[in-house]
Formats: C-alpha cells, structure tokens, sequence
C-alpha cells in the first residue's frame, strides 16, 4: 500500500513538524523569560524608566516595530492591573506614540466594564493632543472585543456612545483589530 518513498516523505514531514514546534516553545519561553525583566522594571523603577528603556532599545534596532508594539501591549496589561487606567497614562504621557501606541492598547485589553463602560476615558482634557485621543479610543476598542468575549455588536455599542463620528470610527477599528 504505502512505498518506501511515502514513509520517507512522512517520516521527514514528522521531523519537520517536531523540529519547529520545539524551536518555536523555546523562544516563547525565551521571550517570556525577556519580557519578565520588564515587568520588574517597571515594578522597581516605574512606567517611565521602562518605557524610556524600550524606545532606546527600539531606535537602536534591538526590536522589530511589531517586537515592540506586542511588548508595549502586555507592559499596558500589567500597568492596567498594578495602578489602573488613569494613572498608567499619566505615568506614560510622553511615550504614547511608541511603537504604534502599543501601551495605551494594552491598558485596555485587561480593564473592567466599570472601567471601560464608556468613550470619557479618552476625552479631550485626558488627551490634548488628538492623535493620542484616537489613540487611547483605538485601544479602548481593543478592551472591549476582549471584555464582551468578541461580541462585536456589544463593543461596537459602546463605541457608538463616542461623542463624534472620528471618536466613533477610532474605537471601531480597535474592535475589529
């Protein structure tokens, strides 16, 4: 029935397969290893130091935009739970931007309904500048898919309740990502 040709072709597929599933459970143990000396710098030194410390080390090449992007989204997480929403931000005013608002992303995707139940966590005297307001209404989206299990009907509700039609379409689009 099978040809020694077959079990070759199966065998080296097996091989194959074992090879990249251990190479790749060891560099998540890895990252996760990498991201821990994060978290402990952030819990010594604060929000500031590791951010400023992660810029650094993104302009200097040492992580991809999406190494960095992903990092930012569970240092955001973290801070979320340490010492809330609010005081995240305000710790963390100047890195906003950093790599593709990675952090004010992650703030929201471990926040609860009480924290999150409408848009006037972005409003205009958090965030002077509007980039950042979209920003923050971007991630709020983010927090929502995962807070209503990605109901999207239920996220996409609470967008709604954003006071423009830009507001609206931010927080939309962090739904949806």
């Amino acid at each position: 029935m099978f040809t020694n040709k077959y079990l070759k072709i199966f065998f080296i597929f097996m091989i194959l397969v074992f090879f990249l599933r251990f190479a790749t459970s060891h560099e998540n143990e890895e990252q996760e290893t990498n991201y821990t000396k994060y978290y402990q710098t952030m819990d010594k030194d604060g929000i500031k130091i590791v951010l400023n410390t992660i810029e650094i080390l993104y302009q200097d090449g040492n992580l991809t935009s999406d190494e960095c992007h992903f990092l930012l989204h569970g240092l955001g997480e973290y801070a979320s739970i340490k010492i809330g929403i609010r005081e995240a931000m305000q710790d963390a005013t100047n890195s906003m931007e950093l790599c593709r608002s990675g952090f004010i992303h992650g703030l929201f995707l471990s926040a609860s309904l009480e924290k999150i139940n409408n848009t006037n966590i972005c409003t205009e005297a958090s965030f002077k500048n509007s980039a950042l307001r979209l920003n923050c209404l971007h991630g709020l989206g983010h927090g929502l898919s995962v807070f209503f299990d990605y109901n999207l009907s239920r996220a996409i509700e609470i967008c709604t309740s954003a006071k423009t039609k830009e507001y609206q379409s931010a927080c939309a689009s962090g739904v949806f990502m």
